[in-house]
């Protein structure tokens, strides 16, 4: 396995798979560009070619060109290992490949059952009551069936158990896989007396099941909608319906319309809107946000009527927003849903998209009408409700915007709306973290001495004077092993790499990734100038530390009077003083 891995590292370029998915720009030896994992304005996120790595600096996330895919596409290591040999060109031997894991197997388990469901609604006779209610009551076409894979599975237990067992899929395969549940009788088929829709990820994998329960099933204490559990192959925070339809359209037009349901997916795209997918629920999750994210950053949201009110839908919206996500929001009218909408009036529904309003202005909008604004008390209730959603706002410019319109709104002064947004928590944590980097400037310092040094001259830093000038315990390590490295060969990145230990590692990694950074991280800049002036402020900063530590022996020579010891230590004082001097005057 390391052989084939090892293979494939030499032959792929990390800096082509990432920026396949990612926009990376030039940044001296290495690339620079937004973060997949975390949604940030300024690029923190770092590849490096000759280490064949890449670092986030704003989460974290590291890794390389295989934990990257397994990352950004959700994929087990074999699975990344598979689709990069292809790419490589390098044959991997079934012992490199090995058994099928879990995930896979419920993945192709779940697959055989979706099509299975597929031909009994619209092949067999089992279907012909289903298949009824999906094109004369549902409004479903025959094109929509087949894109979707819709299916159905008969009220009576026992048909897919029997018919999967001939694909040589186990009772305990099937338990795993989340199509059947354990009863005292035995395993019971978890979809009975449903439409199905299998849900898949933006690869077209079949992850799991939903379904529908047909009406003449439908009783009080059974579920309208269920999902497959919480299986190998599916999470269902991960997961957004018929993006795996929707990803070329979506990219085609640059924008998203999200529903919540199944359905409210199936009629919209029957009338022609393919760029919909669902979410399943009014929680959008975090994972789910990046998700949709990649595939576009402008979305409309044509949730059901009463959403404004659901407190997940609109936390949901709030971190879409402050993720950098255009979010606006499509006002139904007397429609309770888009199926409905859709079904009765097409043309209106298209409009009602092109026309979505700001996400904000919706919300904001949606506080105010609920109450009296003439009143005290309605005032006060509108109070309470618009300044979380003010808090949540981000962007200070943005939130000054609407600070400026509620104001104006409820006839107060701003400065009445901007006091209830103060928050002292806030201001002293932003102060903790600056004295936190405070202390953490000579460290830094240190990293970017030696970061400079590996672009200009890697033997800079075996000047006795220049090491002298290294007094933190990880780049005092880290320099005695670049010393033993150089004793032997010219510096070679991923080679020094490899003979560092993984506690030294990952900072090397971390420093050899932020060659660029500093001044705007402008490639242009001056090595030879900004080696010379880290130097000078590590001595400044040595003879400034040797100073103070004098400062107080001279304290305590002045506590026990002894006058010879004081002499010494101010002509010490004095000495380095003058040699502080000369230094910063040149």
């Amino acid at each position: 396995m390391s052989d084939a891995v090892e293979e494939i590292k030499n032959k792929i370029d990390i800096v082509d798979i990432i920026g396949a998915h990612v926009n990376l720009k030039k940044a001296g030896s290495n690339y620079k560009g937004l973060c997949p994992f975390h949604q940030e304005k300024t690029p923190s996120f770092m590849v490096s070619p000759e280490l064949q790595i890449y670092k986030c600096f704003g989460c974290g996330e590291a890794g390389d060109v295989f934990t990257f895919l397994e990352k950004y596409e959700g994929l087990e290591f074999r699975e990344a290992l598979e689709i990069l040999a292809e790419k490589a060109g390098v044959k991997l031997e079934r012992r490199n490949i090995g058994q099928k894991s879990k995930k896979e197997r419920s993945i192709e388990i779940n697959t055989l059952a979706a099509r299975l469901y597929h031909y009994l609604l619209l092949k067999h006779s089992a279907g012909r009551e289903a298949l009824e209610y999906a094109t004369k009551i549902r409004g479903l076409k025959s094109a929509t069936l087949t894109a979707f894979e819709i299916g159905f599975a008969p009220e009576r237990s026992g048909i897919l158990i029997k018919q999967l067992k001939k694909k040589k899929v186990s009772e305990t395969e099937l338990l795993e896989a989340g199509l059947v549940y354990k009863t005292r009788y035995g395993p019971v088929e978890r979809f009975r007396g449903r439409l199905i829709f299998p849900l898949k990820d933006h690869r077209g994998r079949t992850l799991a099941l939903a379904g529908r329960i047909l009406p003449q099933y439908d009783k009080p204490n059974i579920g309208k909608y269920i999902n497959s559990p919480e299986t190998p192959s599916y999470h269902k925070s991960e997961v957004v319906y018929g993006l795996d339809i929707a990803k070329s359209e979506i990219k085609k037009l640059n924008q998203i319309v999200i529903v919540e349901g199944e359905l409210d997916l199936l009629t919209p795209w029957q009338i022609g809107v393919r760029n919909i997918v669902a979410i399943k629920g009014t929680a959008f999750t975090d994972s789910q946000i990046r998700l949709l994210s990649r595939f576009s950053k402008n979305w409309v949201m044509a949730l059901d009527s009463d959403f404004a009110g659901d407190k997940a839908a609109v936390s949901a919206i709030q971190l879409a927003l402050n993720m950098g996500i255009s979010v606006k929001v499509a006002r139904l009218g007397k429609y309770k849903d888009p199926d409905d909408f859709a079904k009765a009036e097409p043309e209106k529904f298209k409009k009602a998209i092109l026309k979505a309003q700001d996400a904000w202005d919706f919300l904001f909008e949606q506080v105010f009408s609920r109450y009296d604004l003439k009143t005290g008390s309605g005032k006060a209730a509108i109070s309470r409700e618009v300044t979380p959603l003010l808090s949540a706002i981000d962007d200070s410019i943005v939130q000054d915007h609407y600070v400026k319109k509620i104001a104006t709104k409820l006839e107060v002064s701003e400065e009445a709306v901007r006091q209830k947004l103060t928050n002292p928590k806030k201001e002293i944590a932003s102060e903790l973290v600056d004295i936190e980097k405070a202390e953490d400037v000579r460290l830094s310092l240190e990293k970017r001495l030696i970061s400079v040094s590996l672009q200009k001259n890697p033997r800079y830093l075996l000047d006795e004077e220049v090491r002298k000038l290294f007094i933190k315990p990880f780049t005092k390590k880290l320099l005695a092993k670049l010393s033993s490295f150089l004793a032997s060969q010219e510096f070679d990145p991923q080679a020094f790499l490899r003979s560092l230990p993984p506690e030294l590692a990952t900072g090397f990694t971390e420093i050899y990734l932020q060659e660029e950074e500093g001044e705007g991280g402008n490639r242009a800049l001056d090595i030879e100038r900004e080696l010379a002036k880290i130097t000078l402020r590590l001595k400044i900063m040595n003879i400034h530390e040797q100073m103070e530590a004098l400062t107080h022996k001279m304290k305590l020579a002045e506590k026990k009077k002894d006058e010879s010891l004081l002499i010494k230590y101010e002509e010490e004082f004095a000495t380095l003083s003058k040699k502080r001097s000369e230094i910063e005057g040149t």
